[in-house]
C-alpha cells in the first residue's frame, strides 16, 4: 500500500477533486479492508446538459442524496452516506433534508471538507484506526 504524504493539498479545490482524491485512497486500502471495496458515488449532482439531466430524472436521480455510500453496517448504524463539500462548501435544504431523513432511518450521515477527514470518517467507521490502512497519511 502506497503512502499519501500530505493529504490535505487538495483541501482548497474542488468538491470533484477532494472526492477524486478520496477514492484513489480508498482504492489503496482494499487488500487490507475489503469492505472500502463497496464505497460508491451517487451521480446526483454536477452541470449536465437538458437532455441528460433529464435522463438521469426518469432514473431516478433526487436532489440532496449524498455523495457517497459505504453500505456496510457498522457502529450500528445501517451504513454511512457522505457528503463531500470543499471549504466553501454549504449544504442545500435538499442535502439537510435528505441528511435529516437517513440519520432518522439509522444510517451514519457525514459532511467532510478534506480528504484526510473523509478518509479518517472511513476509517473510524469501519473500527480500523488500529490497522494498516489508518496509516495511509502518515
Amino acid at each position: 500500500m502506497g503512502n499519501l504524504s500530505n493529504p490535505d493539498d487538495i483541501a482548497g479545490q474542488s468538491e470533484h477533486s477532494i472526492q477524486c482524491a478520496l477514492m484513489a485512497a480508498v482504492a489503496q486500502c482494499v487488500p487490507q479492508a475489503p469492505e472500502l471495496a463497496w464505497l460508491f458515488a451517487i451521480p446526483n449532482g454536477g452541470s449536465r446538459d437538458q437532455r441528460e439531466a433529464g435522463n438521469l430524472k426518469a432514473e431516478g436521480v433526487k436532489p440532496g442524496v449524498a455523495d457517497l455510500l459505504l453500505p456496510v453496517p457498522s457502529r450500528g448504524y445501517h451504513g454511512f452516506f457522505i457528503e463531500m463539500k470543499n471549504l466553501s462548501g454549504v449544504q442545500s435544504d435538499s442535502q439537510k433534508a435528505f441528511e435529516k431523513f437517513v440519520t432518522e432511518q439509522g444510517y451514519l450521515y457525514a459532511v467532510f471538507r478534506t480528504l484526510r477527514d473523509a478518509f479518517n470518517g472511513l476509517i473510524w467507521y469501519l473500527s480500523l484506526e488500529s490497522s494498516p490502512v489508518a496509516r495511509l497519511f502518515e
